[in-house]
């Protein structure tokens, strides 16, 4: 008991500008501080995309502009690579589309309790879900969606047919990062 006490201080350390609301009991603090975590993950790598796209795109048309490099293949492979870096960003809003605490509502976790969604309060379950319902863009947002079941919420976001965005994300995180590191290392052999 200690032990897991002790993990859910570090936890919350970690988001002190965060001010976490006083009704979530000790069972779901965990579930809604690694929905917390998810979604500023999710701003952070949104943010950072749109930065290395506008850096691509900056230097692509820098370099079409400089009569020195307006032959040179780097203009090329710069202007793929943002083209690359905007159609990833597709891929990590599909991947970030529906929390994983919403995914995780049809397995049964180890002891048999309920998924760690329904451990949440009315409130938090609430704002979770019009979140969701907000970014998979359903219109307009139901009342009630508080009081859904697992059925519900399983219809609602059709996660039996939705494909395995984590891990497809997961993989494709991995192929973005070699084909960037390739370009980048043929952009800076092109340039000295």
């Amino acid at each position: 008991m200690v032990l897991s006490q002790t993990k859910t201080r570090r936890k919350s350390v970690r988001f002190k500008s965060m001010q976490l609301p006083e009704e979530l009991s000790s069972a779901s603090l965990p579930a809604y501080l690694h929905y917390k975590r998810e979604e500023a993950w999710n701003a952070r790598l949104s943010k950072a995309g749109k930065l290395l796209t506008l850096f691509f795109i900056s230097t692509f048309l820098y370099l079409l502009f400089n009569s020195h490099y307006t032959a040179s293949p780097v203009v090329v492979i710069l202007n793929y690579m943002a083209l690359y870096t905007g159609f990833s960003n597709l891929i990590h809003h599909k991947f970030f589309e529906i929390p994983r605490i919403l995914l995780d509502i049809n397995r049964i976790p180890e002891g048999g309790n309920n998924p760690a969604f329904f451990t949440l309060s009315d409130k938090h379950r609430k704002e979770i879900l019009e979140k969701t319902l907000r970014e998979v863009g359903r219109f307009p947002i139901p009342n009630q969606v508080e009081n859904w079941n697992a059925q519900k919420i399983t219809e609602e976001f059709e996660l039996e047919q939705r494909l395995p965005w984590r891990t497809i994300g997961k993989f494709y995180f991995f192929k973005y990062i070699f084909i960037t590191a390739c370009g980048g290392s043929l952009v800076f052999y092109s340039l000295y």
